[in-house]
Parts: structure tokens; C-alpha cells; sequence
């Protein structure tokens, strides 16, 4: 981006195209760096965030994990050896609902997967609400 905009007011400098059509191409370059990096919430999401809270008010079934994205993806890398870190209870229930999450952790399609869904800004992966608790898992 810095050799980009330097070249254009490097051209501007030289009388070869305009200080108007300097600022036009210069706002281009920022507008594309921060649709790259924005494109829904305005800013990139760097936590990967799993929270799972009862409803029958046991404090020791709430779940509140927050890793940062570099080193889940890096653990996805290295096979999703860091399921242990997902309580019993929650996993049983994501199974209830289909989601098997020490499949999809071992797969090498759920980095490519982070790293789409992430450039897009903030998202909601899953978001389960029952008559027992809650479960929502979300790129921040």
C-alpha cells in the first residue's frame, strides 16, 4: 500500500496526473485496505469466543472460553488436539445438535473456514438457545 501511494504522488509530483485524481486513487487504495479487513462490523475479529451458560443456575455448568483466532488456528494446525479444553457437557450437547466438534477441530477445511469467515468481520458461528441453557460460539 505505501509503494502504491507513493508511486501516485510521485506521478502527481511529475505533472502526470492531477492532485484531484491523486486523492481519488489514493482514497481507492484506503477504501480497499479497509474493506479487506471490515467488510461487516468495521473491525477484524481476533478472538475465537465459546460461551455456554446453564439455565437451571449452576454456576459450575457455564462455560466462558476466549482464545485468540493465531492460536486456535495454530492448534487446528496441529490436529485440534485442544478439545480437552471443551467441557463434557458442553460437547454432549453440541453432539444433541449435531456438532461433532472434535471432527470438525481435526479437519483442515475449518482453518480455510476461520480464515473466510473471519475476513468478513465479527460473526456468530453457532447460536443454540434451549430449555436448558445456551451455547454460542463466535469469531470477535
Amino acid at each position: 500500500m505505501k509503494n502504491e501511494i507513493k508511486r501516485i504522488l510521485d506521478l502527481v509530483e511529475q505533472g502526470k496526473i492531477t492532485t484531484a485524481d491523486g486523492t481519488r486513487l489514493i482514497k481507492a487504495i484506503n477504501e480497499r485496505v479497509n474493506d479487506e479487513h471490515n467488510i461487516y462490523s468495521g473491525e477484524k475479529p481476533h478472538w475465537l469466543k465459546v460461551v455456554v451458560h446453564s439455565k437451571s443456575g449452576r454456576k459450575h455448568e457455564n462455560v466462558n472460553i476466549k482464545i485468540p483466532l493465531f492460536i486456535m488456528k495454530a492448534a487446528l494446525k496441529i490436529g485440534g488436539k485442544f478439545t480437552f479444553a471443551i467441557p463434557e457437557h458442553a460437547r454432549h450437547k453440541m453432539n444433541e445438535h449435531g456438532i461433532n466438534i472434535s471432527e470438525i477441530m481435526e479437519s483442515n477445511e475449518l482453518i480455510k473456514l476461520v480464515d473466510n469467515v473471519s475476513s468478513h468481520g465479527k460473526y456468530t458461528l453457532v447460536d443454540i438457545d434451549d430449555e436448558d441453557e445456551t451455547v454460542k460460539i463466535t469469531l470477535e
